[in-house]
């Protein structure tokens, strides 16, 4: 008897609206169970997926930052990496807007509202397993989840293809074990 909220409507804005649809990529660079970083975009996979859509699409990366920065606290408990995303992004993907450029256009709004007025304002989301899936799919639209094939929760159902995450907003939940399936799945929805 539970109703998710409805946090596409409350959410929607005219703040973040851009010549293209917006494609919201949400990943973590976490070091999960003590062991390795599992669920998350590589940067060999966030250059396919960049590769493929920067043309199409307003392309906001959701990551959250290594530091106590803008409103967003860090969990001293979690151990996160630096993959070198944003480094990336500023040499090779210029239009890829993250959430540290949002906070700095925005410094009156705080990193959670920023993402989710990013989600409320897109039908296509990529994310890495974890919150960022699980918060996404209370937006509606496409919602395609890596998972890595050896994390201890690959098996979980909630990230598998028709999930019940599909019940928070009737989005379409896709999950993946393997980045080139996932881009192939994007670009069967998306091209």
């Amino acid at each position: 008897n539970w109703t998710p909220p409805p946090y596409k409507e409350h959410f929607s804005n005219d703040i973040l609206v851009y010549d293209k649809p917006i494609l919201t990529i949400g990943n973590k660079c976490t070091i999960e169970w003590e062991k390795d970083l599992f669920n998350y975009f590589d940067i060999e996979s966030l250059k396919m997926i960049f590769d493929t859509f920067y043309d199409d699409y307003k392309i906001i990366y959701i990551r959250p930052p290594h530091s106590h920065t803008n409103s967003f606290q860090h969990d001293d408990l979690t151990s996160t990496r630096d993959i070198g995303d944003n480094e990336l992004i500023k040499e090779s993907y210029p239009d890829v807007i993250t959430m540290d450029d949002l906070l700095e256009s925005y410094p009156d709004k705080s990193y959670n509202e920023l993402q989710m007025m990013s989600l409320a304002n897109s039908d296509k989301h990529i994310c890495s397993a974890g919150g960022e899936s699980a918060i996404a799919s209370y937006f509606g639209g496409d919602v395609l989840i890596y998972r890595h094939p050896t994390a201890p929760s690959c098996n979980r159902g909630v990230w598998k293809t028709g999930s019940y995450l599909q019940n928070f907003s009737h989005a379409n939940i896709f999950g993946y074990n393997d980045y080139t399936d996932l881009l192939e799945g994007a670009q069967e929805l998306w091209k």
